[in-house]
C-alpha cells in the first residue's frame, strides 16, 4: 500500500474543503495550509538526512500532528507577517484538517481528536501571546531609567503587581506593568526587547515580540 504523503494529504484536504465551503472561506483554509505546509517544509526533520527531498514530499501524512506545536510556537511568531484576522483561522484550518484526516483513515481517531486538540490550545496561545504584544507595545515608550537591558527575557511569574521575568544570562528583574496586561501574561512565554532599570524594579522600554 502506497503512504500518502504530506503534501498529497493536504492538496486532497483543500480541494475537499472547496466543494463544501464559501470561497472566502475556503481562501483563508488556503491561507492557513499553506502556511504550515512551508512551515512543514522548511523546518521539519527528515530521518535521512542525505534524502534531498523536501519534508511534505518525503513524509506521510501520519507525521503532521507533530509538527503543530512548531507552526504555531515558532514558524507564525517569527516568520510570517500578516493580520492577525488571517493568522487566527490558521488555527481554525489545522484543527479542520485533523478532523478531515481522521475521518480519511489517515490518523486514527484517537490521533486525530489528539491533533485537534493541541492545535485548538496551540492557536489560543498563540492569539494570546500576540494580544499582549500588541499591549506591551502600546505600554513601551521612552523612559528616564538608571540603564537598560535588551534581549529576550523569559516570563517566571506574576508577583504584587509585577512580572518577574529572567533574561538570558539568568537571575530575574521586576517588570513593573498595569493589572490587565499581567492577566494576560503566561509563565513558560518569552519576549524579545528592552527594559529599564528604575530603582529597584524596571519598565518596558520596547518590545518586539511574544513567544507563547
Amino acid at each position: 500500500m502506497t503512504t500518502t504523503t504530506i503534501r498529497q494529504a493536504l492538496a486532497a484536504f483543500l480541494e475537499d474543503t472547496r466543494a463544501r465551503v464559501s470561497v472566502s472561506t475556503a481562501r483563508r483554509y488556503e491561507f492557513g495550509i499553506d502556511l504550515f505546509e512551508e512551515s512543514m517544509d522548511g523546518y521539519g526533520l527528515l530521518g535521512d538526512r542525505d534524502d534531498s527531498r523536501l519534508f511534505c514530499d518525503a513524509t506521510g501524512a501520519g507525521r503532521i500532528p507533530g509538527e503543530v506545536d512548531e507552526f504555531f510556537t515558532w514558524y507564525l511568531v517569527r516568520k510570517v507577517s500578516a493580520p492577525m484576522d488571517d493568522l487566527k483561522a490558521c488555527g481554525t484550518a489545522v484543527k479542520q484538517l485533523a478532523t478531515w484526516l481522521g475521518e480519511r483513515g489517515h490518523l486514527d481517531q484517537v490521533a486525530a481528536k489528539s491533533m485537534k486538540a493541541a492545535a485548538a490550545q496551540c492557536a489560543r496561545a498563540f492569539a494570546r501571546s500576540q494580544e499582549l504584544r500588541e499591549v506591551l507595545d502600546e505600554l513601551a515608550q521612552i523612559h528616564t531609567v538608571e540603564k537598560t537591558e535588551e534581549g529576550h527575557f523569559d516570563i517566571k511569574r506574576v508577583e504584587d503587581g509585577a512580572l518577574i521575568i529572567s533574561p538570558m544570562h539568568g537571575g530575574e528583574l521586576r517588570l513593573v506593568l498595569p493589572e490587565w496586561a499581567l492577566e494576560l501574561s503566561e509563565p513558560g512565554w518569552t519576549f524579545s526587547g528592552v527594559v529599564g532599570q528604575q530603582g529597584d524594579d524596571y519598565e518596558l522600554v520596547e518590545i518586539w515580540n511574544v513567544y507563547p
